[in-house]
């Protein structure tokens, strides 16, 4: 999937998408924070809702063509660890 991509699928379902290490406090797409530094860095972020739970999205990017090589996702679980596992 190329950048541009990414930043369509964001827009179109209302993802919060930014490049990693900003910080927006918008729960959705905002054009605002999609420029030539969100272009030129080399993963994006978001948070998102997994099985009831917090979790961040990490798309990485290869340098060029800017296209994802990696996904990283971290559930924060707020359960104990048995109860969630069950």
């Amino acid at each position: 999937m190329s950048i541009e991509e990414v930043v369509s699928v964001a827009r179109e379902h209302d993802i919060p998408i930014a490049r990693s290490g900003l910080i927006i406090g918008s729960k959705r797409f905002d054009p605002k924070v999609i420029n030539g530094d969100f272009y030129k860095a080399p993963s994006a972020e978001y948070r998102t809702t997994i099985s009831e739970n917090q979790a961040s999205i990490c798309l990485r990017f290869m340098d060029e063509p800017k296209l994802v090589y990696e996904i990283e996702t971290k559930i924060f679980i707020q359960k104990e660890k048995e109860a969630y596992t069950e």
